[in-house]
């Protein structure tokens, strides 16, 4: 925690550090199948999507490397 920023930044960050935290297993479980993360996470694919690009994760590296 920064208690050089305010509460709602620190909120802020944290909400989106258990998103990041949460989304990386969601993948991790699907192995990168965005259809299948979307509907285990309960949001859409273009949400999914979204959050991807906000975050900075790339769901080709939760893939198989077999497949």
């Amino acid at each position: 925690m920064d208690l050089s920023k305010s509460l709602s930044d620190n909120l802020a960050s944290a909400a989106r550090a258990v998103e990041r935290d949460y989304l990386t297993q969601v993948l991790t479980r699907t192995h990168g199948r965005i259809a299948d993360a979307a509907v285990l996470a309960g949001i859409s694919r273009r949400t999914l999507h979204r959050k991807l690009i906000e975050l900075a994760l790339d769901k080709n590296q939760f893939k198989l490397r077999d497949e």
